[in-house]
């Protein structure tokens, strides 16, 4: 059988962040993969580009962490660009924010967007209404998130309002808000569009 290099991106993540299970449930300490770029970048960036061969969120996570303290793997962005297209879930919405971070454009909300309306995964689905609140509030962003409030899933629904508040620079968080928090756990789906529409009318607050 040919080795297509999945063991050995698996013994390093598993190395460098410890237990899957308490990666995916604590969060990633992401320090640790810059205090092994500072011993190896060559291996560092070897590993990170398997992990991205093989789909993993963590590896383009990994390497935001990285541009964002400093570093950067070696010319990271064709690899970044070759991975999107066939991406889904979480791990497009970490390319498409890596890609977004690299280069400021815009359009990198899209596939974000993708993922938020039509991800097979809830918790994918999840993270991209997470992950819009760092783009512009485009019409495009802001209508995926206003779609978002009104879907079946209350902790869908609770992020996307968290996010629509962000890119209205309101600096609280939808518990705050007792009103639309209510409308927002309510099981009637009139009353979430009615919780789209206040939080895509714009405030006055900035």
């Amino acid at each position: 059988m040919t080795d297509d290099g999945s063991d050995v991106w698996r013994d390093f993540r598993l190395a460098t962040f410890g237990d899957p299970f308490t990666v995916w449930h604590d969060g990633p300490d992401l320090n640790r993969i810059r205090t092994r770029w500072e011993a190896a970048p060559d291996i560092v960036d070897e590993m990170l580009r398997r992990g991205l061969a093989h789909a993993d969120p963590l590896a383009a996570e990994s390497i935001e962490f990285l541009l964002r303290t400093g570093d950067e793997p070696r010319e990271i962005r064709p690899a970044l660009e070759a991975a999107l297209p066939q991406a889904t879930n979480t791990f497009r919405v970490r390319v498409a924010e890596v890609l977004h971070f690299m280069t400021g454009d815009q359009h990198f909300a899209e596939p974000i967007c993708e993922v938020l309306a039509n991800g097979s995964d809830p918790q994918a689905r999840r993270d991209a209404a997470f992950a819009l609140n760092g783009f512009g509030a485009t019409t495009a962003v802001v209508e995926a998130l206003a779609g978002a409030v009104q879907d079946p899933e209350y902790l869908l629904r609770r992020d996307a309002a968290q996010s629509l508040l962000a890119l209205d620079r309101r600096r609280t968080t939808i518990e705050k808000q007792p009103r639309l928090w209510a409308m927002l756990k309510s099981e009637d789906a009139r009353t979430w569009a009615d919780a789209a529409s206040e939080l895509t009318r714009p405030s006055s607050q900035g």
